[in-house]
């Protein structure tokens, strides 16, 4: 029988050992997900319309994600707004919104327990009463599970899931809203990549979804763009403000000044419109920049050239009239230059320095006069 080395036998026990380990850590971190899943919730959001009196009744069904036995407690809570990025914002217990639901909601059960993997219906019902405020009222029934006792070091998790609920009572609807701003995030860009944000303002009694497209025009009216804002149907609650924000990206070289106007649709009982217009400047500064910056050297470098090719040259005449007798350092007839004295800006120079001061002027009298 062939001996095997020692050292052979270890690495080799090693890899085994190694190998069982990644074996058994996989479902280890499967089972560890599944126990950060949670719970999953249906439908989401429940919307309809509702007249003061009436009675609306739906189901929820729940269902238990993790690998353990959980129990939720099931509680309403009330919107008071919404979020920029849309996440609804609960109201404080005792809270007046003026478009308050969950004192109506009533749920069939006060608690349920689910087994791993189990899923349960509940039911529960919405009671308007008679004088009920007419417009929009939001709310949310969310089922509640507290965080598990550990046994050993560490911290339990808790965790609520609900669903949305948006009704709107019958009466005097009114749906009117406004565009607060409509700005960009700077008025001048060096590339054409700009940030727009339309604050809208709901000044009606029930939920609005404004949504419609940012149109963009250069200097000499040629559309160049068109962009969408709020397609995704994001709300603006009644007595609130809400700012949606959308990115354009221009192709192509863009230069001079740009007009972008936005024209937003709105409401259910007809559709309304609303608009507001904006300006800013796209000056391709990493271009332009360097242009100048050549022409500049250019012409500083002929500038100084000129004057050290006639200083020598005065130089040369200078030393030359000395050595030739009764000549003096006298002005010449009819020149514009004495000896020993720098000679005259050559016009080129001249009219280069004044094409590139005037074209700097002519910017800036152009940004201020249309910014």
């Amino acid at each position: 029988m062939r001996h095997i080395p020692t050292t052979v036998l270890l690495s080799r026990l090693a890899i085994l050992i190694a190998g069982i380990f990644i074996v058994l850590l996989v479902p280890l971190q499967v089972f560890a997900q599944q126990q950060s899943a949670g719970a999953r919730i249906a439908p989401v959001i429940v919307e309809d319309r509702i007249e003061p009196g009436e009675v609306f009744s739906g189901n929820i069904t729940i269902t238990n994600l993790e690998q353990t036995t959980r129990e939720y407690r099931i509680v309403t809570r009330d919107i008071s707004s919404i979020s920029n990025g849309g996440s609804p914002i609960f109201s404080e217990p005792g809270e007046i919104t003026g478009f308050e639901l969950s004192q109506w909601v009533t749920p069939s059960v006060s608690k349920v327990t689910l087994e791993p993997g189990e899923e349960k219906t509940i039911t529960f019902v919405v009671s308007v009463p008679e004088g009920a405020s007419p417009g929009g009222h939001f709310g949310g029934i969310f089922f509640s599970a507290d965080a598990e006792k550990q046994r050993e070091t560490g911290a339990g998790v808790g965790y609520q899931v609900g669903t949305i609920m948006n009704f709107r009572i019958g009466g005097n609807i009114i749906e009117d809203a406004q565009i607060r701003e409509f700005l960009t995030n700077k008025s001048l860009y060096g590339e054409p990549k700009v940030n727009f944000g339309v604050e809208v303002e709901n000044q009606g009694n029930v939920l609005i979804r404004p949504r419609g497209p940012i149109d963009i025009t250069d200097m000499f009216g040629k559309k160049v763009g068109t962009i969408r804002i709020n397609d995704s149907g994001g709300a603006v609650l009644p007595n609130s403000r809400r700012t949606f924000s959308v990115v354009w990206e221009g192709e192509g070289l863009t230069f001079g000044r740009y007009e972008a106007i936005v024209a937003l649709l709105y409401g259910e009982e007809g559709r309304k419109t609303i608009s507001a217009a904006t300006s800013f400047w796209v000056l391709p500064l990493r271009i332009i920049l360097p242009i100048f910056g050549i022409v500049l050297f250019i012409i500083l470098a002929i500038y100084f050239g000129m004057r050290l090719y006639l200083r020598r040259r005065l130089n040369d005449m200078y030393k030359n009239s000395r050595s030739l007798p009764g000549r003096n350092m006298k002005k010449v007839r009819g020149s514009r230059m004495e000896y020993g004295r720098p000679a005259a800006m050559p016009k080129i120079v001249v009219v280069a320095i004044s094409l590139l001061v005037f074209s700097m002027i002519f910017l800036a009298i152009l940004f201020l006069s249309f910014a």
